[in-house]
């Protein structure tokens, strides 16, 4: 057992992506290449569920949060529950929109072959972690050239 922090590539490229909107007045503004054609986000919440989105769907999902406060919203993860590989991780993610309110979620995400994008996102409520780590576990079962997560 490691004392290091649980990370990979995908843990690693989301604080990044967080980081950076974190750092916006404004919405960003997407260009299509930010997105792979076949990107897909999945909404698996109870309670609010905006269901399957494709990449230019998910984008104007992800704009919209900033009129959702007085402030722009800031993300960022509160705790890394697994890592597959490199290019699969499953986090906590707390979106703080600036007005009091908060959404916590579990995310689990799969980045693309070379680790530069994702390929595929699906957003938990904050208590289903069984069930994201259960669809983590499914997502890394179909990749097969996932370079392993050094230790």
């Amino acid at each position: 057992m490691s004392d290091e922090p649980l990370t990979n590539a995908a843990v690693e490229w989301v604080r990044g992506l967080f980081s950076f909107w974190n750092s916006l007045d404004a919405p960003p503004i997407f260009d299509p290449a930010t997105l792979p054609q076949d990107f897909v986000f999945e909404d698996r919440r109870s309670t609010i569920n905006f269901g399957q989105m494709d990449a230019p769907e998910f984008q104007k999902y992800v704009a919209a949060s900033w009129g959702l406060g007085v402030e722009p919203p800031q993300r960022s993860i509160t705790e890394v529950l697994a890592v597959r590989g490199q290019r699969s991780a499953a986090y906590l993610q707390l979106l703080d929109l600036g007005n009091g309110s908060v959404v916590e979620s579990v995310y689990c995400i799969r980045l693309t072959p070379d680790l530069q994008l994702p390929e595929r996102s699906v957003q938990f409520d904050i208590e289903d972690v069984d069930e994201a780590i259960a669809e983590l576990d499914r997502m890394h079962g179909d990749i097969d050239d996932d370079p392993e997560t050094p230790s």
